[in-house]
């Protein structure tokens, strides 16, 4: 079996990548938790408290996908110091 190559000389499979992982997982984890507690504090309820016929749940990703890509241009134009 061929060994991966990656651009990245200081980054070795194996413990590291565990390592990454694990911080990317906690990182996650302290997103949807301040999610919920962000949700819990404006509807008073968790996600999983809703009744599912409460909100048209196709149109609600629609509409955070869409905020997501503009935050995300909004980003770009942050990083190539666009100040419009």
């Amino acid at each position: 079996m061929k060994k991966r190559q990656h651009y990245r000389q200081d980054i070795k499979w194996g413990e590291e990548m565990t390592t990454i992982k694990e911080a990317v997982l906690s990182t996650i984890e302290q997103h949807i938790e301040a999610q919920n507690e962000k949700g819990m504090k404006n509807y008073g309820q968790t996600l999983d408290d809703c009744p599912v016929d409460d909100y048209n749940w196709q149109t609600m990703i629609i509409e955070e996908l869409i905020d997501a890509l503009q935050y995300q241009q909004k980003e770009i134009k942050r990083l190539k110091g666009d100040s419009q």
